[in-house]
């Protein structure tokens, strides 16, 4: 997981303007989370319902956003230690089943899941 800011317009000062994806979206979770246990003050300046909108809202310098590696564009730059952020640990995906043998159609998602995440 990276922060990621726009490689054409610099992050400024002050509260963190922040680019996410709706309440309960795991990504805005931990990027809120990191900043109150820094004493940073944030604020969420762009809302989007998916990924392609926070990308374009991060690459015209409208917010910051913690995203995965395989989402960086080229209007991107990683932000790092110097820029007051940190590298976050990756997001752990787990799958758990019973005893029972898995439906076709769940073998289906199961098998789509598997494809999709890798790295």
């Amino acid at each position: 997981m990276l922060w990621v800011g726009s490689s054409i317009r610099p992050t400024t000062f002050g509260p963190v303007a922040l680019a996410v994806i709706p309440m309960r979206y795991i990504y805005r979770e931990r990027a809120i989370k990191y900043l109150e246990n820094k004493g940073r003050r944030g604020r969420i300046s762009y809302a989007s319902q998916g990924l392609m909108g926070v990308q374009a809202a991060v690459a015209s310098g409208l917010g910051i956003s913690l995203l995965p590696r395989s989402a960086l564009l080229p209007g991107h730059m990683e932000l790092d230690q110097q820029d007051g952020f940190e590298i976050q640990p990756d997001t752990e995906l787990a799958l758990v089943k019973g005893k029972d043998k898995l439906t076709p159609e769940l073998q289906t998602f199961v098998d789509y899941l598997v494809e999709v995440v890798k790295v």
